[in-house]
């Protein structure tokens, strides 16, 4: 078949990108030609609209306070630089351009998902998720693992009827959280299923191909504690180095930040593969990232979850207990490692991912 996937426009977010990947490679394993509807993650801004802009942001940033980038189509294009090498050898697009110029022909069926796909803020128009630009084409639609993001209904009350209208059109609907498998019962009208996130359908050997070599040990006789924090929380920072410091590790970490008062190249992103060799070459990894914590229990690492206000806390506390960790909000934090080395936690990755392809084998 035919499948187009339909996430969210790729940005630096090493997460989002992995699970992109991860769902084409397992599409493709099953035989089928998939690519994604998405937009080349390139800003470019008119000349002509950019005195506008400029002058727009300018007045955000000094004026009313906000945290703007002045030049952020260049801030953005830069801090891409070496993400985009990944998404330009691994990602299949339908086009240049997203959902515009697609036909009913093109496609045999949309998956919509995974990710934050369903979350309001991270769209101009929230129907599009909903396939509203497919609405009378004859094609199978399938929501896999999508999430909201939050835990708490952030639609208005003429999106959600949109939304409900165009979920009934779909064949099969699967979510992220447990929380979310509610929202959709009580504001979509739609009984929904959990799915695992699509990262963790490929197993470690599949995500060590990716790597130009085995994952290096640490240069010194101290093993590695690799941090992968989003934000500049510096309560995170410093928890994961008195940790390192009390159980005698070297600290490498990788800090996505996006905060404008800091330099450009601080904010430049490593390559992809240099986060995914940070956590299989680790002793543990303490993370605020749900897609952290994820890729640390595909490799079997002992990890730390940090709660990430702004991100939600459900699908980390979804993940957690999934995997056989029972965990609450105020819980998370690095009194708790995780260890996702223990043979029960691998038997229900393999269960979680063994479900997630049995529901995707559905798609005919």
């Amino acid at each position: 078949m035919k499948i187009g996937i339909l996430t969210l426009p790729f940005n630096a977010n090493y997460g989002g990108i992995l699970q992109a990947y991860a769902l084409q490679t397992v599409l493709e394993q099953m035989g089928h030609k998939a690519c994604h509807i998405n937009r080349l993650p390139h800003h470019h801004l008119p000349v002509l609209l950019r005195p506008v802009a400029y002058a727009k942001r300018l007045v955000e940033r000094y004026v009313l306070g906000r945290r703007k980038r002045i030049f952020f189509e260049d801030y953005h294009n830069a801090i891409m630089q070496h993400t985009n090498v990944f998404i330009s050898q691994y990602i299949r697009m339908a086009g240049k351009d997203g959902v515009n110029g697609l036909k009913a022909t093109d496609f045999d069926a949309i998956i919509v998902g995974s990710d934050q796909v369903w979350r309001r803020d991270y769209w101009r128009d929230i129907t599009t998720p909903y396939l509203s630009f497919a609405r009378e084409w004859p094609i199978r639609r399938v929501a896999y693992a999508a999430s909201f993001g939050l835990g708490t209904w952030q639609y208005t009350q003429q999106q959600t009827r949109q939304c409900a209208q165009l979920l009934a059109r779909f064949d099969q609907v699967s979510v992220r959280e447990e929380e979310a498998v509610s929202l959709c019962r009580q504001h979509l009208g739609c009984d929904a299923v959990v799915m695992p996130d699509p990262t963790l359908l490929l197993r470690r050997e599949d995500y060590l191909q990716l790597l130009p070599e085995a994952p290096a040990a640490s240069d010194t006789a101290e093993p590695i504690l690799f941090a992968y924090l989003l934000g500049d929380n510096e309560n995170d920072i410093s928890q994961a180095q008195r940790l390192a410091k009390e159980h005698g590790m070297q600290l490498r970490s990788i800090i996505a930040s996006d905060n404008p008062e800091r330099p450009l190249s601080a904010c430049v992103r490593p390559p992809l593969e240099e986060w995914l060799q940070g956590i299989a070459a680790a002793s543990l990894v303490v993370t605020n990232s749900f897609h952290g914590c994820v890729l640390a229990s595909i490799f079997g690492k002992p990890f730390v979850a940090l709660g990430h206000q702004q991100g939600g806390l459900g699908r980390i506390l979804s993940l957690l207990h999934s995997l056989g960790f029972e965990e609450n909000p105020s819980a998370l934090s690095v009194s708790n490692i995780y260890n996702a080395g223990l043979p029960d936690v691998q038997q229900r990755i393999a269960q979680l991912r063994q479900q997630g392809l049995d529901y995707l084998r559905q798609i005919q």
